[in-house]
């Protein structure tokens, strides 16, 4: 309760140095699209899988369905079918001898990819207020609450604060 206290004084008070001294690590599984967002984010850490060295043509192409996109849907048939018409392009450009590197051209920005994000508290409650809002895009959005919802179950100090 006490800490609590402190650390809501702290941010109702402006004094948030005190939060660049915790240091934050996430693993994330999503698509390229929302890490190109997340890495703008110059003040975090990012190591993100490679497309120009990892090689999908030996499996299946992962891909993530955009959020607001209904699998009852045209829509989501046609993006279904275009992401299968992309993987076999490029098994295709990987099978007449194109390197990984050249492949990826024609992979979609939903292709799944791992990322680690290292920030501190300061910088991700930054984060939260610009990828947390009506105004982000869904995905992200998704995906910084998911962050914030596992950062408050092991911190559960944290909650209020990032609450507010």
């Amino acid at each position: 309760e006490k800490a609590t206290t402190f650390v809501k004084n702290l941010k109702k008070n402006g004094h948030l140095s005190p939060f660049e001294f915790v240091h934050l690590h996430f693993n994330v599984t999503t698509d390229r699209g929302v890490t190109h967002e997340l890495v703008r984010h110059r003040l975090c850490s990012f190591m993100q899988e490679s497309t120009r060295y990892v090689n999908y043509g030996g499996e299946p192409l992962k891909v993530i369905k955009p959020l607001e996109l209904d699998p009852s849907t045209q829509a989501y048939a046609y993006w279904l079918n275009d992401c299968a018409q992309a993987a076999q392009a490029y098994k295709n450009m990987i099978a007449a001898g194109a390197k990984p590197q050249t492949a990826r051209a024609v992979l979609p920005t939903c292709t799944a990819t791992n990322i680690h994000i290292a920030c501190n508290l300061r910088e991700f409650m930054h984060i939260l207020s610009v990828r947390d809002t009506k105004f982000a895009h869904p995905d992200c959005r998704h995906i910084v609450q998911l962050m914030k919802s596992v950062l408050c179950e092991f911190y559960p100090v944290y909650k209020e604060l990032l609450d507010e």
